[in-house]
């Protein structure tokens, strides 16, 4: 079980570091006064958040149309509807995003099977039928594995 901790504490990192990055994400404004004299690049709807927009200006900076709601997942996803204004400007910030989003999906996943396989072990010995019935997916998937 400690392995699983440790995919799962690995996972948790790799979240945090994703959305403190997206916290500290170059060219974000904090407020619609910041962005006075500046010139709209972009509006896009934030996927996934009812009425929320958000803005890309022509200088590389954007705005969350409603700040108070600026949470990771809704700056990551402002983030994909704007990345087509503001990578030219912040190619590094989004080339490390895209690497923490592919490290986080992983370690997810090996957390997922950790889990997984921590159940299955803790189980054959109350369900004798399961090594058997696991026995029949596996082989089931594997026959299929090749087409």
């Amino acid at each position: 079980m400690a392995l699983a901790t440790h995919l799962s504490e690995a996972a948790l990192k790799k979240r945090v570091e994703r959305q403190r990055h997206l916290a500290e994400f170059p060219g974000r404004l904090a407020a619609w006064e910041d962005a006075v004299g500046k010139t709209v690049a972009v509006v896009a709807r934030v996927s996934g958040r009812v009425e929320q927009w958000a803005v890309a200006f022509s200088d590389g900076t954007f705005l969350l149309a409603r700040p108070a709601e600026a949470t990771p997942e809704a700056i990551e996803a402002a983030l994909a509807g704007l990345r087509g204004a503001l990578e030219a400007h912040h190619a590094e910030a989004f080339a490390l995003l895209d690497q923490l989003q592919a490290e986080g999906a992983e370690a997810m996943r090996l957390a997922r099977m950790e889990k997984v396989l921590g159940a299955v072990r803790s189980n054959l010995p109350q369900i004798p039928e399961l090594r058997a019935e696991l026995l029949r997916v596996l082989g089931g998937q594997d026959a299929h594995e090749g087409d």
